[in-house]
């Protein structure tokens, strides 16, 4: 019963925790969005002029608030694990501009249409990266239940912004899946686990296909007056079965890692995966055009 009751309460904390973090990154996302409506209808932020990389005060004000009572639940309950939550919703609600950096051609969208409708395939396909956060929560890995169901967010703000804007946001949370998936096929190599070796060999060059041959998400005419930039066809419709086939990632990994603590694994893809963003960002590789 002792047993139960700890657990219990364990599962009670790590969920108010979550909670918290997902309504900081919410309030965040809904913060900084209207800030840079405003800013854009004032003409004092365009794509041509630098981009910030902090959020608003208003913004870190209410982070600072909620993620208060997150640490100070933390500090009560004296579970240390729980603070990569808190980390990571203080990091996309303090630097939600950087996640938002838009494409330097978004203001030249085709007819002006830079957003895709809600029920775009790329937008409604992006919840296929849920299915990690339900396997995780079964499984009790509240870890890749929260990257999952972040990672899930940042596609569809991705891909609702036509691939102007959030890239930085969609690629950070996706290398991180693409890492801890690259691991999990390397640790069955190392433990004669040959039936997920061999299906995840077999099943992993479709998904870099789809990766690669959906190409880049839009072309620019920048040879033209005015300048053009429209979506791709043959992006949009390979990119969505990528969708299906990254999305079954998580999934693998989870039930992969059933009954074993790799909490460390998922800190250091994270990492790791924000370093080469970073990387990328400041070799202007990135966002693409």
């Amino acid at each position: 019963m002792e047993r139960l009751l700890a657990y219990v309460n364990s599962l009670w904390t790590t969920v108010l925790i979550l909670i918290l973090c997902v309504v900081t990154v919410f309030k965040a996302v809904t913060q900084e969005m209207s800030h840079i409506k405003q800013q854009q209808k004032k003409k004092t932020t365009t794509a041509t002029t630098a981009f910030p990389i902090w959020s608003s005060k208003k913004t870190i004000q209410t982070t600072g608030i909620l993620l208060s009572s997150a640490a100070g639940i933390i500090y009560w309950y004296e579970v240390y694990t729980l603070i990569f939550y808190v980390l990571i919703a203080a990091g996309i609600s303090l630097f939600f501009p950087y996640l938002k950096k838009p494409s330097r051609y978004i203001a030249y969208c085709l007819n002006g249409q830079c957003d895709r409708v809600w029920s775009d395939k790329l937008i409604y396909t992006s919840l296929v990266y849920l299915l990690g956060t339900i396997a995780a929560l079964y499984h009790a890995q509240f870890a890749l239940a929260f990257v999952s169901t972040i990672t899930s967010i940042g596609s569809i703000l991705y891909h609702k912004h036509r691939e102007g804007q959030f890239f930085n946001f969609d690629n950070v949370f996706a290398t991180s899946h693409v890492m801890m998936f690259g691991y999990a096929v390397f640790d069955a190599w190392q433990n004669n686990e040959w039936t997920f070796f061999t299906f995840t060999v077999c099943a992993a060059p479709i998904a870099v296909f789809l990766l690669i041959y959906c190409g880049d998400p839009a072309e620019v005419t920048k040879d033209t007056v005015p300048i053009v930039r429209y979506s791709r066809k043959l992006y949009d419709d390979y990119h969505t079965l990528w969708h299906f086939a990254s999305g079954f990632g998580p999934v693998l990994v989870s039930f992969y890692f059933v009954g074993q603590e790799f909490n460390t694994l998922i800190y250091v893809s994270v990492a790791i995966s924000l370093f080469i963003n970073l990387s990328a960002n400041y070799c202007a590789a990135v966002p693409f055009d």
